[in-house]
Protein backbone atom coordinates (compact mmCIF):
# COMPACT_ATOMS: atom_id res chain seq x y z
CA UNK A 1 0.00 0.00 0.00
CA UNK A 2 1.22 3.12 -1.13
CA UNK A 3 -0.16 6.37 1.21
CA UNK A 4 -3.51 4.13 1.23
CA UNK A 5 -5.70 2.91 3.54
CA UNK A 6 -7.56 -0.83 2.74
CA UNK A 7 -10.61 -1.86 4.47
CA UNK A 8 -12.04 -5.28 3.94
CA UNK A 9 -10.79 -5.55 0.23
CA UNK A 10 -12.88 -2.71 -0.54
CA UNK A 11 -11.16 -0.09 -2.80
CA UNK A 12 -8.45 2.20 -1.00
CA UNK A 13 -8.76 5.43 -0.05
CA UNK A 14 -5.70 7.60 -0.48
CA UNK A 15 -4.02 9.26 2.83
CA UNK A 16 -3.92 12.90 2.79
CA UNK A 17 -3.10 14.44 5.74
CA UNK A 18 -1.39 13.00 8.53
CA UNK A 19 -0.71 14.54 12.36
CA UNK A 20 0.19 13.12 15.74
CA UNK A 21 -0.20 14.21 19.30
CA UNK A 22 0.92 12.94 22.66
CA UNK A 23 -1.58 11.20 25.16
CA UNK A 24 -2.13 11.55 28.45
CA UNK A 25 0.14 8.64 29.14
CA UNK A 26 2.54 10.17 26.87
CA UNK A 27 2.02 7.44 24.20
CA UNK A 28 2.45 9.14 20.19
CA UNK A 29 -1.17 9.20 19.01
CA UNK A 30 -1.13 9.13 14.63
CA UNK A 31 -3.87 10.14 13.08
CA UNK A 32 -4.29 9.50 9.02
CA UNK A 33 -7.32 11.00 7.18
CA UNK A 34 -8.62 10.96 3.28
CA UNK A 35 -9.51 14.31 4.11
CA UNK A 36 -6.64 16.95 3.06
CA UNK A 37 -5.35 19.97 4.36
CA UNK A 38 -6.10 18.61 8.19
CA UNK A 39 -3.19 20.10 10.83
CA UNK A 40 -5.26 19.99 14.05
CA UNK A 41 -6.99 17.82 16.19
CA UNK A 42 -10.48 19.98 16.20
CA UNK A 43 -10.24 19.61 12.45
CA UNK A 44 -9.15 15.69 12.29
CA UNK A 45 -12.28 14.83 14.70
CA UNK A 46 -14.63 16.88 12.44
CA UNK A 47 -13.61 14.79 9.49
CA UNK A 48 -14.30 11.59 11.38
CA UNK A 49 -12.87 8.97 8.79
CA UNK A 50 -9.16 8.88 10.42
CA UNK A 51 -7.39 5.99 11.20
CA UNK A 52 -5.73 6.18 14.52
CA UNK A 53 -2.60 4.45 15.61
CA UNK A 54 -1.08 4.37 19.52
CA UNK A 55 2.50 2.86 20.59
CA UNK A 56 4.40 3.33 23.25
CA UNK A 57 7.90 4.00 20.90
CA UNK A 58 7.28 4.60 17.38
CA UNK A 59 10.69 2.60 17.05
CA UNK A 60 9.76 0.86 13.79
CA UNK A 61 8.59 -2.93 14.12
CA UNK A 62 5.74 -3.41 16.91
CA UNK A 63 5.33 -6.92 18.47
CA UNK A 64 1.87 -7.25 19.43
CA UNK A 65 3.16 -9.63 22.72
CA UNK A 66 5.72 -7.51 23.98
CA UNK A 67 4.50 -4.12 22.69
CA UNK A 68 1.71 -2.15 23.90
CA UNK A 69 -0.11 -0.43 20.73
CA UNK A 70 -3.48 0.13 19.89
CA UNK A 71 -5.04 1.39 16.21
CA UNK A 72 -8.40 1.67 14.92
CA UNK A 73 -10.56 2.43 11.92
CA UNK A 74 -13.88 1.87 10.58
CA UNK A 75 -15.37 0.23 13.81
CA UNK A 76 -12.17 -1.77 13.98
CA UNK A 77 -10.12 -1.81 17.00
CA UNK A 78 -6.99 -4.16 17.35
CA UNK A 79 -4.90 -3.45 20.57
CA UNK A 80 -2.25 -5.86 22.68
CA UNK A 81 -5.32 -7.57 24.61
CA UNK A 82 -7.08 -8.31 21.77
CA UNK A 83 -4.80 -10.04 19.82
CA UNK A 84 -6.52 -13.77 20.86
CA UNK A 85 -9.42 -12.82 18.02
CA UNK A 86 -6.48 -11.64 15.40
CA UNK A 87 -5.62 -14.27 12.96
CA UNK A 88 -2.47 -12.53 11.79
CA UNK A 89 -0.68 -9.02 12.46
CA UNK A 90 2.22 -7.29 10.66
CA UNK A 91 2.61 -3.88 11.91
CA UNK A 92 5.26 -1.05 11.48
CA UNK A 93 5.51 2.14 13.09
CA UNK A 94 8.31 4.34 12.69
CA UNK A 95 8.88 8.01 13.13
CA UNK A 96 11.34 10.73 13.00
CA UNK A 97 11.12 13.90 15.00
CA UNK A 98 13.96 15.86 13.35
CA UNK A 99 12.40 15.08 10.04
CA UNK A 100 8.38 14.69 10.99
CA UNK A 101 8.93 11.21 8.91
CA UNK A 102 6.96 8.84 9.27
CA UNK A 103 6.14 5.31 8.11
CA UNK A 104 3.59 3.08 8.95
CA UNK A 105 2.16 -0.44 7.61
CA UNK A 106 -0.34 -2.15 8.84
CA UNK A 107 -0.99 -6.64 7.52
CA UNK A 108 -4.02 -7.38 9.89
CA UNK A 109 -5.97 -10.10 9.22
CA UNK A 110 -8.85 -10.92 12.04
CA UNK A 111 -10.25 -14.14 12.92
CA UNK A 112 -13.55 -12.79 11.86
CA UNK A 113 -12.41 -11.90 8.30
CA UNK A 114 -12.26 -8.52 8.78
CA UNK A 115 -8.90 -7.31 6.89
CA UNK A 116 -7.11 -3.61 6.99
CA UNK A 117 -4.41 -3.36 4.80
CA UNK A 118 -2.61 0.25 5.16
CA UNK A 119 0.15 1.87 4.06
CA UNK A 120 2.04 5.31 4.74
CA UNK A 121 5.45 6.48 3.69
CA UNK A 122 5.33 10.86 4.40
CA UNK A 123 5.31 13.79 6.31
CA UNK A 124 3.62 13.73 9.74
CA UNK A 125 3.44 16.82 11.54
CA UNK A 126 2.44 17.64 15.60
CA UNK A 127 -1.04 18.41 15.75
CA UNK A 128 -1.50 22.25 15.89
CA UNK A 129 -3.27 23.59 18.89
CA UNK A 130 -7.20 24.73 17.71
CA UNK A 131 -5.89 28.58 17.48
CA UNK A 132 -8.06 30.87 19.93
CA UNK A 133 -10.51 33.81 19.33
CA UNK A 134 -10.81 35.76 22.55
CA UNK A 135 -10.87 32.91 24.68
CA UNK A 136 -9.34 30.66 27.12
CA UNK A 137 -8.77 26.82 27.10
CA UNK A 138 -8.11 24.88 29.79
CA UNK A 139 -7.24 20.94 29.64
CA UNK A 140 -8.71 21.76 25.71
CA UNK A 141 -11.95 23.04 27.25
CA UNK A 142 -12.09 26.37 25.27
CA UNK A 143 -14.06 29.54 27.01
CA UNK A 144 -15.04 32.30 25.46
CA UNK A 145 -14.24 35.66 27.00
CA UNK A 146 -17.24 37.83 28.03
CA UNK A 147 -15.53 40.81 29.87
CA UNK A 148 -12.27 41.77 30.91
CA UNK A 149 -11.35 43.89 34.04
CA UNK A 150 -7.89 45.21 34.92
CA UNK A 151 -7.95 45.86 38.67
CA UNK A 152 -5.20 47.72 40.04
CA UNK A 153 -4.37 47.31 44.04
CA UNK A 154 -1.77 50.82 44.67
CA UNK A 155 -1.79 49.52 47.78
CA UNK A 156 -0.65 46.12 47.21
CA UNK A 157 1.62 47.19 44.34
CA UNK A 158 -0.05 45.04 42.35
CA UNK A 159 -2.62 44.69 38.93
CA UNK A 160 -5.49 41.98 38.61
CA UNK A 161 -5.95 40.77 34.74
CA UNK A 162 -9.51 39.21 35.02
CA UNK A 163 -10.97 37.67 31.73
CA UNK A 164 -14.83 36.48 32.51
CA UNK A 165 -16.75 33.88 30.48
CA UNK A 166 -20.20 36.26 31.59
CA UNK A 167 -20.29 39.37 29.41
CA UNK A 168 -21.04 42.48 30.97
CA UNK A 169 -18.99 42.90 34.00
CA UNK A 170 -17.15 45.85 34.59
CA UNK A 171 -15.13 45.10 38.19
CA UNK A 172 -14.36 42.20 40.00
CA UNK A 173 -16.80 39.60 40.43
CA UNK A 174 -17.00 36.71 42.99
CA UNK A 175 -17.97 33.67 41.91
CA UNK A 176 -17.94 34.12 38.01
CA UNK A 177 -15.46 31.80 36.08
CA UNK A 178 -12.69 33.36 34.78
CA UNK A 179 -9.15 33.24 34.06
CA UNK A 180 -6.96 35.45 36.69
CA UNK A 181 -3.30 36.89 35.76
CA UNK A 182 -1.76 39.18 39.14
CA UNK A 183 1.57 40.90 38.23
CA UNK A 184 3.28 42.95 41.21
CA UNK A 185 3.94 46.25 39.92
CA UNK A 186 7.61 46.91 37.93
CA UNK A 187 7.20 43.06 36.24
CA UNK A 188 7.89 43.23 32.45
CA UNK A 189 4.83 41.87 31.44
CA UNK A 190 5.69 41.87 27.52
CA UNK A 191 6.63 38.21 27.71
CA UNK A 192 7.08 35.98 30.69
CA UNK A 193 8.80 32.89 31.34
CA UNK A 194 6.68 30.75 33.47
CA UNK A 195 9.52 28.15 34.15
CA UNK A 196 11.67 31.32 35.63
CA UNK A 197 9.26 33.57 36.72
CA UNK A 198 9.00 34.87 40.89
CA UNK A 199 5.43 32.89 41.78
CA UNK A 200 5.07 35.18 44.14
CA UNK A 201 5.16 38.46 41.92
CA UNK A 202 3.19 36.64 38.63
CA UNK A 203 0.44 34.24 39.39
CA UNK A 204 -1.83 32.41 36.66
CA UNK A 205 -5.08 30.79 38.04
CA UNK A 206 -8.29 29.60 35.81
CA UNK A 207 -10.17 26.43 37.56
CA UNK A 208 -8.30 24.20 39.33
CA UNK A 209 -4.84 25.27 37.20
CA UNK A 210 -2.73 27.79 39.68
CA UNK A 211 0.66 28.60 38.74
CA UNK A 212 3.94 27.54 40.83
CA UNK A 213 7.45 26.92 40.52
CA UNK A 214 6.65 23.79 38.56
CA UNK A 215 4.77 25.80 35.96
CA UNK A 216 6.27 26.38 32.26
CA UNK A 217 5.33 28.39 29.61
CA UNK A 218 5.00 31.95 28.45
CA UNK A 219 2.58 34.69 29.29
CA UNK A 220 2.18 38.30 27.42
CA UNK A 221 -0.15 40.88 28.78
CA UNK A 222 -0.67 44.37 28.15
CA UNK A 223 -2.61 47.38 26.77
CA UNK A 224 -1.27 48.12 22.91
CA UNK A 225 -1.14 51.01 21.00
CA UNK A 226 -5.03 50.90 20.22
CA UNK A 227 -5.87 51.13 23.73
CA UNK A 228 -7.19 47.09 23.48
CA UNK A 229 -6.10 44.25 26.24
CA UNK A 230 -4.01 41.94 24.87
CA UNK A 231 -3.11 38.59 26.28
CA UNK A 232 -1.08 35.65 25.07
CA UNK A 233 -0.68 32.65 27.85
CA UNK A 234 0.19 29.42 27.35
CA UNK A 235 1.15 27.25 30.73
CA UNK A 236 1.81 23.71 31.81
CA UNK A 237 2.01 22.03 34.87
CA UNK A 238 1.35 18.50 36.58
CA UNK A 239 -0.11 17.64 32.95
CA UNK A 240 -2.45 20.76 32.49
CA UNK A 241 -2.18 22.83 30.02
CA UNK A 242 -3.78 26.29 30.38
CA UNK A 243 -4.09 28.85 27.25
CA UNK A 244 -5.85 31.85 26.44
CA UNK A 245 -5.92 34.90 23.79
CA UNK A 246 -7.47 38.20 23.75
CA UNK A 247 -7.48 41.22 22.38
CA UNK A 248 -9.87 43.58 23.12
CA UNK A 249 -11.71 46.40 25.13
CA UNK A 250 -11.93 45.69 29.13
CA UNK A 251 -13.01 47.61 32.63
CA UNK A 252 -10.49 49.12 35.17
CA UNK A 253 -10.66 50.45 37.70
CA UNK A 254 -8.75 50.50 41.77
CA UNK A 255 -9.02 48.46 44.77
CA UNK A 256 -9.66 50.92 47.44
CA UNK A 257 -11.68 50.33 50.57
CA UNK A 258 -13.00 54.51 49.69
CA UNK A 259 -12.77 55.55 53.52
CA UNK A 260 -11.70 58.60 55.52
CA UNK A 261 -10.51 58.17 58.97
CA UNK A 262 -9.34 61.18 61.16
CA UNK A 263 -7.45 61.01 64.36
CA UNK A 264 -7.46 63.79 67.22
CA UNK A 265 -6.32 62.77 70.98
CA UNK A 266 -6.20 59.30 70.33
CA UNK A 267 -10.21 58.83 69.14
CA UNK A 268 -10.49 58.09 65.36
CA UNK A 269 -13.60 58.56 63.11
CA UNK A 270 -13.64 56.66 60.14
CA UNK A 271 -16.48 57.34 57.35
CA UNK A 272 -17.18 55.49 54.03
CA UNK A 273 -15.84 57.76 51.58
CA UNK A 274 -17.96 58.39 48.88
CA UNK A 275 -17.77 61.46 46.78
CA UNK A 276 -14.38 63.70 46.02
CA UNK A 277 -15.22 67.39 44.68
CA UNK A 278 -12.72 68.77 42.62
CA UNK A 279 -11.41 71.76 40.52
CA UNK A 280 -9.46 71.28 37.18
CA UNK A 281 -6.59 74.03 35.67
CA UNK A 282 -2.94 74.35 36.58
CA UNK A 283 -3.55 73.88 40.60
CA UNK A 284 -6.36 71.35 41.45
CA UNK A 285 -8.34 71.15 45.21
CA UNK A 286 -9.79 67.96 45.73
CA UNK A 287 -12.42 68.35 48.35
CA UNK A 288 -13.87 65.83 50.64
CA UNK A 289 -15.57 64.40 53.86
CA UNK A 290 -17.76 62.15 55.88
CA UNK A 291 -21.06 62.68 54.45
CA UNK A 292 -22.36 61.73 51.32
CA UNK A 293 -22.87 65.71 49.54
CA UNK A 294 -24.89 66.53 47.20
CA UNK A 295 -23.14 69.82 47.08
CA UNK A 296 -19.33 70.52 48.40
CA UNK A 297 -21.18 73.32 50.71
CA UNK A 298 -22.62 69.80 52.04
CA UNK A 299 -19.57 68.61 53.69
CA UNK A 300 -19.80 70.98 56.22
CA UNK A 301 -22.51 69.09 57.70
CA UNK A 302 -19.78 66.66 59.22
CA UNK A 303 -17.68 66.65 62.44
CA UNK A 304 -14.40 67.07 59.62
CA UNK A 305 -13.44 67.83 55.69
CA UNK A 306 -10.79 68.23 54.25
CA UNK A 307 -9.06 69.23 51.09
CA UNK A 308 -5.89 68.61 49.07
CA UNK A 309 -4.35 70.40 46.17
CA UNK A 310 -2.14 68.92 43.35
CA UNK A 311 -1.02 70.22 40.45
CA UNK A 312 -2.30 69.15 37.30
CA UNK A 313 0.98 66.68 36.82
CA UNK A 314 0.72 65.59 40.04
CA UNK A 315 -2.98 64.46 39.11
CA UNK A 316 -1.58 61.92 36.67
CA UNK A 317 0.29 59.87 39.19
CA UNK A 318 3.17 59.41 41.68
CA UNK A 319 3.69 59.17 44.96
CA UNK A 320 4.07 62.78 46.68
CA UNK A 321 5.98 63.78 50.28
CA UNK A 322 4.08 66.14 52.21
CA UNK A 323 5.80 68.98 51.38
CA UNK A 324 4.85 68.84 47.63
CA UNK A 325 1.22 68.90 47.86
CA UNK A 326 -1.23 71.30 50.54
CA UNK A 327 -3.38 69.45 52.74
CA UNK A 328 -6.29 70.81 55.24
CA UNK A 329 -8.04 69.89 57.73
CA UNK A 330 -11.67 71.42 58.43
CA UNK A 331 -12.92 70.77 61.96
CA UNK A 332 -16.57 71.73 62.06
CA UNK A 333 -17.06 71.10 65.91
CA UNK A 334 -13.79 72.84 67.21
CA UNK A 335 -13.73 75.72 64.41
CA UNK A 336 -10.96 75.08 63.29
CA UNK A 337 -8.60 74.92 60.04
CA UNK A 338 -5.64 73.32 59.52
CA UNK A 339 -3.15 73.78 56.82
CA UNK A 340 -0.01 72.76 56.20
CA UNK A 341 0.93 75.33 54.62
CA UNK A 342 0.89 77.67 57.37
CA UNK A 343 3.56 74.80 59.72
CA UNK A 344 7.03 75.13 59.87
CA UNK A 345 7.94 72.04 61.11
CA UNK A 346 6.52 68.93 62.55
CA UNK A 347 4.31 67.84 59.59
CA UNK A 348 4.62 64.38 58.21
CA UNK A 349 2.47 62.33 55.47
CA UNK A 350 2.56 61.15 52.03
CA UNK A 351 0.03 60.95 48.70
CA UNK A 352 -0.14 58.08 46.25
CA UNK A 353 -2.54 59.02 43.07
CA UNK A 354 -3.31 56.95 40.11
CA UNK A 355 -5.31 57.03 37.04
CA UNK A 356 -7.11 54.92 34.89
CA UNK A 357 -5.54 54.11 31.26
CA UNK A 358 -8.04 56.41 29.90
CA UNK A 359 -7.61 59.02 32.16
CA UNK A 360 -11.53 59.01 33.59
CA UNK A 361 -10.90 57.15 37.08
CA UNK A 362 -8.52 58.71 40.00
CA UNK A 363 -6.77 56.73 42.48
CA UNK A 364 -5.95 58.72 46.26
CA UNK A 365 -4.21 57.23 49.45
CA UNK A 366 -3.61 59.44 51.48
CA UNK A 367 -2.04 59.94 54.67
CA UNK A 368 -0.84 63.39 56.93
CA UNK A 369 -0.39 63.98 60.06
CA UNK A 370 -0.40 67.42 61.86
CA UNK A 371 2.16 68.58 65.06
CA UNK A 372 -0.48 68.82 67.69
CA UNK A 373 -2.92 68.18 65.46
CA UNK A 374 -5.44 65.47 63.51
CA UNK A 375 -4.35 62.68 61.38
CA UNK A 376 -6.25 62.88 58.66
CA UNK A 377 -5.63 58.65 56.62
CA UNK A 378 -7.89 57.56 53.70
CA UNK A 379 -7.95 55.82 50.12
CA UNK A 380 -10.76 56.52 47.73
CA UNK A 381 -11.18 55.76 43.72
CA UNK A 382 -13.72 56.99 41.30
CA UNK A 383 -14.56 59.65 38.97
CA UNK A 384 -14.59 63.02 40.70
CA UNK A 385 -16.92 65.54 40.59
CA UNK A 386 -16.58 68.65 38.99
CA UNK A 387 -16.88 71.78 40.98
CA UNK A 388 -16.36 75.52 39.32
CA UNK A 389 -14.06 77.06 42.27
CA UNK A 390 -13.20 75.86 45.75
CA UNK A 391 -16.23 76.82 48.17
CA UNK A 392 -15.25 78.98 51.53
CA UNK A 393 -15.09 75.67 53.76
CA UNK A 394 -13.32 77.92 56.68
CA UNK A 395 -15.44 76.64 59.81
CA UNK A 396 -17.45 79.66 62.00
CA UNK A 397 -18.29 78.87 65.17
CA UNK A 398 -22.22 80.22 65.40
CA UNK A 399 -22.32 83.40 67.23
CA UNK A 400 -22.22 83.35 71.20
CA UNK A 401 -21.91 86.25 73.28
CA UNK A 402 -19.05 85.68 75.21
CA UNK A 403 -16.04 87.57 76.95
CA UNK A 404 -12.73 85.89 76.30
CA UNK A 405 -8.81 86.51 77.15
CA UNK A 406 -6.72 84.79 75.09
CA UNK A 407 -2.56 84.74 75.60
CA UNK A 408 -0.08 85.47 72.92
CA UNK A 409 0.57 82.21 71.25
CA UNK A 410 -3.26 82.06 70.25
CA UNK A 411 -4.21 78.63 71.55
CA UNK A 412 -3.76 78.98 75.54
CA UNK A 413 -7.22 80.93 76.91
CA UNK A 414 -7.03 82.42 79.96
CA UNK A 415 -10.88 83.26 79.61
CA UNK A 416 -13.69 82.16 78.36
CA UNK A 417 -17.28 83.32 79.68
CA UNK A 418 -20.67 83.57 77.96
CA UNK A 419 -22.30 86.64 78.83
CA UNK A 420 -25.68 86.63 79.72
CA UNK A 421 -26.27 90.39 80.16
CA UNK A 422 -25.17 93.31 79.57
CA UNK A 423 -26.09 96.54 81.72
CA UNK A 424 -25.90 100.01 80.24
CA UNK A 425 -26.23 103.37 81.15
CA UNK A 426 -25.71 106.58 80.12
CA UNK A 427 -24.60 109.74 82.02
CA UNK A 428 -25.06 113.15 80.86
CA UNK A 429 -22.79 116.09 81.59
CA UNK A 430 -19.99 113.25 82.50
CA UNK A 431 -16.88 114.84 83.90
CA UNK A 432 -13.85 112.62 82.82
CA UNK A 433 -10.55 113.58 85.17
CA UNK A 434 -12.99 116.21 86.84
CA UNK A 435 -13.56 117.54 83.70
CA UNK A 436 -10.49 119.95 83.78
CA UNK A 437 -8.97 120.03 80.31
CA UNK A 438 -5.70 121.29 81.88
CA UNK A 439 -5.60 118.15 84.42
CA UNK A 440 -6.40 116.17 80.88
CA UNK A 441 -10.22 116.39 81.58
CA UNK A 442 -13.17 116.51 79.36
CA UNK A 443 -17.02 117.06 79.86
CA UNK A 444 -19.26 114.81 77.77
CA UNK A 445 -22.29 112.73 77.16
CA UNK A 446 -21.01 108.84 77.96
CA UNK A 447 -22.30 105.67 77.98
CA UNK A 448 -21.36 103.05 80.05
CA UNK A 449 -21.28 98.87 79.58
CA UNK A 450 -21.16 96.70 82.38
CA UNK A 451 -20.65 92.59 80.58
CA UNK A 452 -22.21 90.32 83.19
CA UNK A 453 -20.64 86.61 82.67
CA UNK A 454 -22.74 83.22 83.57
CA UNK A 455 -21.60 82.66 86.96
CA UNK A 456 -21.42 86.36 88.07
CA UNK A 457 -25.08 86.44 88.25
CA UNK A 458 -25.16 87.98 92.00
CA UNK A 459 -21.90 89.68 91.36
CA UNK A 460 -22.26 93.55 92.04
CA UNK A 461 -22.16 95.43 89.24
CA UNK A 462 -18.64 97.31 90.33
CA UNK A 463 -17.33 93.98 90.61
CA UNK A 464 -14.27 94.60 87.78
CA UNK A 465 -12.62 91.29 88.16
CA UNK A 466 -15.70 89.76 87.20
CA UNK A 467 -17.55 92.27 85.10
CA UNK A 468 -15.43 94.12 82.63
CA UNK A 469 -16.34 97.83 82.18
CA UNK A 470 -16.48 99.68 78.90
CA UNK A 471 -17.11 103.67 78.41
CA UNK A 472 -17.79 105.63 75.21
CA UNK A 473 -18.19 108.99 74.60
CA UNK A 474 -21.84 108.88 73.65
CA UNK A 475 -21.02 111.22 70.13
CA UNK A 476 -19.45 107.99 69.27
CA UNK A 477 -22.27 105.25 69.99
CA UNK A 478 -23.63 103.64 67.76
CA UNK A 479 -20.04 103.60 65.89
CA UNK A 480 -20.01 104.01 62.31
CA UNK A 481 -18.24 100.92 61.47
CA UNK A 482 -15.09 99.74 63.18
CA UNK A 483 -13.85 102.24 65.41
CA UNK A 484 -9.91 102.71 66.20
CA UNK A 485 -9.59 103.83 69.99
CA UNK A 486 -6.19 104.15 69.41
CA UNK A 487 -6.57 106.67 66.62
CA UNK A 488 -5.42 109.81 68.81
CA UNK A 489 -8.78 111.42 68.51
CA UNK A 490 -9.34 114.39 70.61
CA UNK A 491 -13.10 114.52 71.23
CA UNK A 492 -12.59 110.07 71.71
CA UNK A 493 -13.22 109.02 74.73
CA UNK A 494 -12.77 105.66 76.33
CA UNK A 495 -11.88 103.36 79.24
CA UNK A 496 -11.83 99.42 79.82
CA UNK A 497 -11.44 98.01 83.26
CA UNK A 498 -10.91 94.04 84.05
CA UNK A 499 -8.98 93.36 86.82
CA UNK A 500 -6.73 90.05 86.71
CA UNK A 501 -3.34 88.86 87.11
CA UNK A 502 -0.29 90.82 85.90
CA UNK A 503 1.12 88.25 83.70
CA UNK A 504 -2.33 87.60 81.79
CA UNK A 505 -3.21 91.46 81.59
CA UNK A 506 -0.55 94.35 82.01
CA UNK A 507 -3.08 97.09 83.47
CA UNK A 508 -6.47 96.90 85.15
CA UNK A 509 -7.68 99.78 83.48
CA UNK A 510 -7.00 101.60 79.74
CA UNK A 511 -7.97 104.72 77.88
CA UNK A 512 -7.05 107.33 75.52
CA UNK A 513 -3.38 108.81 76.28
CA UNK A 514 -3.75 112.52 77.65
CA UNK A 515 -1.92 115.22 79.04
CA UNK A 516 -1.85 117.27 81.67
CA UNK A 517 0.25 120.22 82.41
CA UNK A 518 2.76 118.94 79.21
CA UNK A 519 2.64 115.59 80.79
CA UNK A 520 1.57 112.31 78.94
CA UNK A 521 0.06 109.50 80.42
CA UNK A 522 0.09 106.35 78.65
CA UNK A 523 -2.90 103.84 78.72
CA UNK A 524 -3.67 103.52 75.28
CA UNK A 525 -2.94 100.16 73.68
CA UNK A 526 -1.45 100.54 70.06
CA UNK A 527 -4.35 97.42 68.64
CA UNK A 528 -8.04 98.21 70.35
CA UNK A 529 -10.84 98.57 68.02
CA UNK A 530 -15.12 98.91 68.93
CA UNK A 531 -18.38 98.48 67.06
CA UNK A 532 -21.21 98.93 68.31
CA UNK A 533 -24.64 99.13 66.44
CA UNK A 534 -28.20 99.80 67.79
CA UNK A 535 -30.77 98.29 66.06
CA UNK A 536 -33.89 99.61 65.53
CA UNK A 537 -35.56 96.85 68.05
CA UNK A 538 -34.06 98.13 70.96
CA UNK A 539 -31.19 95.06 70.08
CA UNK A 540 -27.46 95.36 70.37
CA UNK A 541 -24.34 94.28 68.90
CA UNK A 542 -20.94 95.35 70.37
CA UNK A 543 -17.24 94.14 69.34
CA UNK A 544 -14.54 94.88 71.32
CA UNK A 545 -10.90 94.15 71.24
CA UNK A 546 -7.69 94.93 72.10
CA UNK A 547 -4.02 93.76 71.84
CA UNK A 548 -2.58 94.01 75.45
CA UNK A 549 0.97 96.09 74.35
CA UNK A 550 1.92 99.77 73.63
CA UNK A 551 3.45 102.46 75.70
CA UNK A 552 2.50 102.40 79.37
CA UNK A 553 5.09 103.95 80.72
CA UNK A 554 5.26 108.04 81.12
CA UNK A 555 9.00 107.56 81.58
CA UNK A 556 9.97 105.23 78.82
CA UNK A 557 8.85 104.73 75.19
CA UNK A 558 9.72 101.12 75.42
CA UNK A 559 6.53 98.59 75.14
CA UNK A 560 5.28 96.86 77.20
CA UNK A 561 2.38 94.27 77.70
CA UNK A 562 1.51 90.86 77.73
CA UNK A 563 -0.36 90.55 74.10
CA UNK A 564 -3.07 88.99 75.36
CA UNK A 565 -6.17 89.25 73.25
CA UNK A 566 -8.90 90.88 74.97
CA UNK A 567 -12.73 90.40 72.85
CA UNK A 568 -15.74 91.03 73.88
CA UNK A 569 -19.06 90.03 72.00
CA UNK A 570 -22.32 90.50 72.24
CA UNK A 571 -26.18 90.56 70.74
CA UNK A 572 -29.03 91.23 71.99
CA UNK A 573 -30.86 93.61 73.93
CA UNK A 574 -29.60 95.77 76.98
CA UNK A 575 -30.12 95.59 80.28
CA UNK A 576 -31.39 98.50 82.97
CA UNK A 577 -28.04 99.33 85.08
CA UNK A 578 -28.18 98.09 88.61
CA UNK A 579 -26.21 99.91 90.35
CA UNK A 580 -25.90 103.58 92.36
CA UNK A 581 -24.16 105.75 89.61
CA UNK A 582 -25.92 108.26 87.57
CA UNK A 583 -28.42 107.01 84.52
CA UNK A 584 -30.23 109.48 82.55
CA UNK A 585 -31.53 106.35 80.36
CA UNK A 586 -34.99 106.05 80.96
CA UNK A 587 -37.15 102.41 80.92
CA UNK A 588 -38.45 103.21 77.33
CA UNK A 589 -34.38 103.17 76.33
CA UNK A 590 -34.38 99.60 77.59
Amino acid sequence: MNNQIELNGANPVEIRSAIYEMDDNDNYAFYLSPTSGITGMEEMEAAGDYLRVTVADPKGKIYPDADNFEFAYGGLTVNEHTMFAVKSLSLEVGYTEASAALKLVIELQHSDGRTLRAGYDGTCNKATLPVLENEYELDEVPTSIGSAIVWKAPAKGTTTYTFYARTGLTEPTEGADGLTVVLSDGIDASEIDLSTADPSKVKVSCGGFTSSQETTGTLHIGINAQGKLTLTLDAEQSGRRLRADYEGGFSEGFESADFIRVTEAGNAEEKALTKIFATTGVSNVLLFGQVDAAEPEELQQGHYAAALTLTAKQLQGGTFDISAFRARIFDYEAYKTYDNSKVSEGMSGSLTVARTSDGKKLYLSFEVTFPDGPKLEGEWSGVTTPMSQEPDMTPVAPFRSHFTLTAADGTTTHVDKDLISVEMRMQKNYKLRGGDPAYGGATFDAYFFYFRPAGGETTSITDTYTIPQLMLSASAVPTDGELDLASGDEELHWNFKYKTEKDKLYLTEYFENYQMFGSWTYRCPDDVKVTVVKNDDKTWKITFRMVDYGRFSNYSSTKEGTQSTVLIEWEGPMTKYSGSETNDLTDADY
